[in-house]
């Protein structure tokens, strides 16, 4: 069984790295939402919540428009709660 006291050990980047790879992100994209495909301000997204042990590292990131964010957001908190 395993122990309830075993804690997943997640990646946290300090403020510079995290904003080095928010705008890596956002480049990488060239402006353009990954969930609805238009140029929009993008939003740093974590795939994988931080609540729900995603860390900070570039394979859990994206960037969505803040529409496409905040419907993310809500249907995800929305299937964690049932």
């Amino acid at each position: 069984m395993p122990n309830p006291n075993w804690k997943v050990k997640r990646i946290k980047l300090s403020k510079p790295d995290y904003n080095s790879q928010r705008q890596d992100i956002f480049d990488s994209q060239d402006g353009y939402c990954i969930g609805c495909g238009h140029i929009k301000p993008l939003t740093r997204d974590h795939r994988k919540k931080r609540s729900q042990l995603g860390g900070d590292e570039r394979l859990n990131a994206q960037g969505l428009c803040f529409d496409c964010h905040r419907r993310k957001d809500e249907y995800t908190d929305r299937i964690h709660k049932k």
